[in-house]
Formats: structure tokens, C-alpha cells, sequence
């Protein structure tokens, strides 16, 4: 893929740094590229002469900025990405017979699907959640993918209408999976949930094993680099750059995902398997909270609000400032106190020391994209 780059797109092609690169050892010596660059630079990053009109298209949510538009030859779309999407499922347990209950705003329809095989229904992430859970009794859905505050939101109708809905297998994308979340969907929709990592720039990347990591899907290279662009050693954290091993009309080599994740041992995992892996993704790099000492804060700390989703609707938590926060919050009883609610009282007193939280009751929280985000901070830290 690096030949065929500096070969045939535009932006590799005419720079030297590329093709020195990819004399001297490949990837790992190669600039780390991100959205804004790519976004800036989108015509000589794709393919000259290719009719981006008729490929497959994916946009980005949008949740960190201006969404990003990226195009995919056939081929990647209708072969590579739809194998690293049901891939990670099979894997955990996913059948053939099975009837898969998908959050989508369209109907859902494969040639396979003709012949009986891997029937899916799309659940509407805007309608009643409870006609959704009697729908997908009524059509026999017995396996989810969804994610995770939408799961939550059936979760809590179904744990309402007193459990008429049972998953076998509930898989989770397109949010960070907080382990309460984890814990609420298996009691009160199925389980087990396995959380699969990807996005639109790279569709399937990873999947949850029984112990909980991250293996990769070997359809593209994977690296966790640190602020230098070194990569970090096992246990350590840093940002998620992926390299496109695959996609001929936009091809991206090391791509800042501005995902910040915490990486795998060397030595394999317990679970079996023999694919590299990441131990945990932490979120997106502005969902970390920033201390009074410029220190970052994992959005994993603010896991406990989640237990609160009987008396809250929604939640966020915005930070503007160094070393202090808002808590947003949107009730289900607006006379309620949130700030005496046990998994709210839990953050607020673990971080006290580290920054300061006021609590705020609004009528609704809109975010950008069309993703739940629990944190977002405007605050860099210093990593």
C-alpha cells in the first residue's frame, strides 16, 4: 500500500519524506497525518480521475469538529468493510440464523438475507423505545448492535415493561463503553455485550474478547503513539494512528484518530487469541478533563454517573476552564437534587481535590454528530 501511494495519490506522491520512507524501513519513519490536515488537502488525497460520486462514502460524526468526508473503492466497501464489521460478531458468537437488531435510520437488506441467512431489523433511534422493544420481540430479534446510550435508553424501557426482550449478545460501537454501561445493558437487555472499535475513516478495527481487550482486525496497522510519535510501551497510554491497508481511492498512512487508548501486552492474551491488542479506549483526546495542574483526567473516572439512569435522562460534562468543570444534567423528576445522587456525589468526591464541578439542570443536551458523548473539554492537557 505505501508503493501504491507514493506511486498514484497525489499527497504521498510529492513528497519526498514518503518515498524516503518507504525506502528506508517503511511505515514507522513515515508523518503522522490528522483530519484537519487531510481535510485541507482532500483533493490530492484521493485517487486522480476516480469518480468519487459513485464510491462508497462515510462521513464522520462530527463530534470533535467539521466532519470529514472519506471515500472508499468498492471493493473495500462492499467486501473488506462489511468482513471487519460481522468478523468480531462471529467470532463472539454470532449465527447464521440468528435475527440482528442493528440502531438505524433505514431499513437494512443484504443479498444473504434473501436466503434466510443473518436477518437484521433496524431499530428506529428516534422512535418510542418501547415500541422498539415490542418490535423486536414481534420480529424475533435475539442479538443486538447498537450503542451505548441508545442501549441504555431501551435498557431502561425494557427494565419498565418488566423484561419482555432478552438479548443473546449485545455488541456496542460508536461511543467509549463506560463499565457501568457494561454492567446496566447485560442485566437489563442481554449479554454478553462485546463493544467493537472503529470509525468512519476506518470502519472495523477491533473487538472486545471474554477478558475484555481490544484485538485488531489485521486490515490495517495499528500503532499507539506518545507526543513524540514514538510508540508506547504495554500499559501505557497514547494517541491511536492507523494506517489503511486497503482503500485505493483515499487511502490514509498513519492517521491521527484523536483516539486515546491504553496498549495491550506483547506476550498475548488470556483469552486465547493470538492477535495484537489494545488493553482499553479511553475516548476521544478532548473527552479528557483537565486538573488545576494541567494534568489529564480519564473520562473513565466519570463512569459512576451512568448508574444514575433511572432519575437522569442525559448528562455531560463540559469543561471550559483549567481545573473546573460543568455537570449538565437533564432529570427524569426535575425536583430532584442530582448533586446528592450516590454515582454523581462518587465523581464529584473522588476528583475534589483535582478540579471543581457545578451542576447544572437543562431541559435538554444536544451533541454534535450523532453520538452521546459523556465529557468534552475545550482544555488541552499536557500529556
Amino acid at each position: 500500500m505505501l508503493h501504491y501511494c507514493c506511486k498514484f495519490i497525489p499527497y504521498y506522491r510529492d513528497r519526498e519524506e514518503y518515498s524516503a520512507g518507504f525506502r528506508r524501513g517503511g511505515v514507522k519513519t513515515l508523518p503522522v497525518i490528522d483530519k484537519m490536515l487531510v481535510r485541507g488537502e482532500i483533493d490530492n488525497m484521493t485517487l486522480p480521475g476516480a469518480d468519487l460520486n459513485s464510491s462508497w462514502r462515510n462521513v464522520s460524526s462530527g463530534s470533535t469538529g467539521t466532519p470529514l468526508e472519506c471515500y472508499f473503492d468498492r471493493y473495500a466497501a462492499s467486501v473488506v468493510d462489511k468482513a471487519t464489521f460481522y468478523f468480531p460478531m462471529f467470532d463472539r458468537g454470532l449465527r447464521v440464523k440468528d435475527c440482528l437488531g442493528r440502531m438505524s435510520s433505514r431499513e437494512l437488506h443484504d443479498w444473504w438475507m434473501d436466503l434466510g441467512f443473518m436477518r437484521e431489523r433496524s431499530i428506529n433511534i428516534v422512535g418510542d423505545p418501547r415500541a422498539s422493544i415490542q418490535n423486536m420481540v414481534k420480529w424475533g430479534v435475539n442479538c443486538l448492535y447498537l450503542s451505548p446510550s441508545f442501549g441504555q435508553t431501551l435498557a431502561s424501557a425494557n427494565e419498565q415493561m418488566g423484561y419482555p426482550f432478552r438479548s443473546r449478545l449485545t455488541f456496542t460501537s460508536s461511543e467509549t463503553l463506560f463499565p457501568p454501561v457494561t454492567e446496566l445493558l447485560e442485566q437489563f437487555l442481554g449479554g454478553p455485550v462485546v463493544d467493537t472499535y472503529g470509525s468512519a475513516e476506518f470502519p472495523g478495527v477491533a473487538w472486545t474478547c471474554e477478558e475484555g481487550n481490544y484485538h485488531l482486525i489485521p486490515e490495517q496497522l495499528v500503532e499507539v503513539l506518545d507526543t513524540r510519535g514514538e510508540r508506547v510501551s504495554p500499559g501505557e497510554t497514547g494517541m491511536v494512528v492507523i494506517t489503511s491497508l486497503h482503500n485505493k481511492i483515499m487511502p490514509l498512512i498513519r492517521y491521527n484518530t484523536q483516539d486515546v487508548a491504553i496498549m495491550g501486552e506483547n506476550d498475548g492474551c488470556q483469552c486465547g487469541r493470538r492477535w495484537p491488542y489494545i488493553k482499553r479506549i479511553e475516548g476521544r483526546s478532548n473527552d479528557f478533563l483537565v486538573d488545576k495542574n494541567g494534568e489529564a483526567i480519564t473520562p473513565m473516572a466519570l463512569g459512576p454517573i451512568h448508574k444514575e439512569y433511572r432519575r437522569i435522562k442525559q448528562v455531560k460534562v463540559v469543561q471550559r476552564r483549567r481545573g473546573e468543570a460543568t455537570i449538565y444534567v437533564v432529570l427524569e423528576n426535575p425536583g430532584d437534587d442530582p448533586s446528592q445522587f450516590p454515582g454523581v456525589r462518587k465523581v464529584m468526591d473522588s476528583l475534589r481535590s483535582r478540579i471543581r464541578f457545578d451542576i447544572e439542570i437543562v431541559d435538554s443536551i444536544s451533541g454534535k454528530g450523532n453520538k452521546q458523548r459523556l465529557a468534552e473539554s475545550s482544555v488541552k492537557p499536557e500529556w
